[in-house]
């Protein structure tokens, strides 16, 4: 499933010739509890995830930026949906996965950005984690946009996982 998303107006037309950032995410629940990032600088919470490099299947960068982030081991079952939102200039595309908890290192490699973000990590139950990111008043320009595009992408993985 595909959701997109336009920003003051946009439309397909518009954002045509737009380059694409693409990263990915991973859905971990382990206990009833949703693995999520937190960037406490700004007060963002995300699932784990990150850009795609170079020779990296979508599967292979969930794992790897969920056990950078998190120290956790995950098993990828399945892509789940895929959320673009398209800005003036630049599109972003946040694709999405349901993983397997396998076990937690304790261990994180968070890079220089999420150490100065306060990158932390965050069990949460369903419904807590749901009415956060869709209330929570972050403190970023751009947190708000964040929370919705991460609501969307948790909701429809755990429908996925029915």
């Amino acid at each position: 499933m595909n959701i997109e998303i336009y920003d003051s107006n946009l439309t397909a037309k518009d954002v045509r010739e737009n380059p694409v950032q693409i990263a990915c995410r991973g859905l971990v629940v382990k206990d009833d509890k949703i693995l999520t990032v937190r960037a406490a600088r700004y007060d963002i919470t995300m699932l784990p995830g990150g850009r795609v490099e170079a020779d990296e299947s979508f599967a292979e960068t969930v794992v790897r930026e969920v056990l950078e982030e998190t120290g956790v081991q995950v098993i990828v079952r399945h892509e789940t949906v895929r959320i673009i939102e398209h800005f003036d200039g630049q599109s972003f595309m946040n694709i999405y996965h349901l993983c397997d908890y396998v076990n937690d290192t304790e261990t994180t490699h968070f890079t220089e950005e999420e150490v100065e973000l306060g990158f932390e990590i965050v069990w949460w139950d369903k419904d807590d984690l749901l009415a956060n990111l869709a209330t929570n008043e972050t403190l970023h320009a751009h947190g708000t946009n964040i929370h919705n595009r991460e609501f969307l992408g948790v909701i429809h993985s755990l429908e996925e996982d029915r």
